[in-house]
């Protein structure tokens, strides 16, 4: 069983364990990046009717989502790769990792669209601090819920066995409620800190702070994918 230190520790450097893997996928985020912006330009030329701007931001977002899917899927084979402890990382395979990309995203919309629909109830019933309190219980859970989901997908590619949500409960306290949460929050707050630190130095508008932090964010999805795949591997 691997302790959390252990864990952060190999997760840190498996993305330099094949740098032509994590370029081609920094390299993929930053295009992304470019024609996110090209897509909002086209929109905002959309406003003065330019056929152009229709063109410009239907193609942009089509590219962006397509990327989208391709860095989930593959992201999810480091999850299953991790699972099995090994630590080379995933061949590219465009076509699977978009359709795992699909599955994913439909995974996370159902283990968040149950608390905020039970959130709704509750409030029709409590007050506004209970219903905050319990807000929060839920989203706690079925975030750690929805990250269980995300290694049963990627463990069998099965979108079923992924969306059994009270199994994905289960799994939480097979792995270690504590790992789990002490996990996600060290590195969400370590990318909220290095995100912010970025936009100090080179301003919040500033397209070099875009493609930095989209080198970042891939090397944390890298990092926080390892980390939660040998956190499953102990289940």
């Amino acid at each position: 069983m691997m302790n959390i230190s252990d864990i952060f520790n190999d997760a840190l450097g498996y993305p330099f364990k094949n740098t032509r893997a994590l370029l081609i996928y920094i390299v993929l985020s930053i295009v992304m990046s470019i024609t996110l912006s090209l897509a909002i330009v086209g929109i905002m030329m959309t406003k003065s009717n330019s056929i152009v701007g229709l063109v410009v931001a239907i193609v942009g977002i089509i590219i962006s989502i397509l990327i989208a899917f391709l860095i989930n899927g593959y992201v999810l084979d480091i999850v299953k790769l991790s699972i099995r402890r090994e630590n080379r990382t995933p061949e590219f395979d465009a076509g699977r990792q978009i359709s795992n990309g699909i599955k994913l995203l439909i995974v996370n919309i159902v283990y968040y669209i149950v608390p905020a629909i039970l959130t709704f109830l509750f409030s029709l019933i409590f007050r506004n601090w209970i219903v905050l309190i319990i807000a929060l219980i839920l989203f706690i859970i079925f975030t750690l819920a929805a990250t269980m989901a995300q290694c049963r997908l990627a463990q069998t590619d099965d979108l079923g066995y992924a969306l059994s949500i009270s199994d994905a409960i289960a799994d939480i306290s097979r792995v270690g409620f504590v790992k789990i949460f002490t996990t996600i929050l060290c590195i969400f707050v370590a990318l909220v800190i290095i995100i912010n630190i970025i936009y100090v130095i080179f301003g919040t508008a500033s397209l070099l702070s875009n493609i930095i932090i989209s080198i970042f964010s891939i090397y944390a999805v890298f990092v926080f994918n390892r980390a939660i795949g040998l956190l499953y591997s102990d289940a």
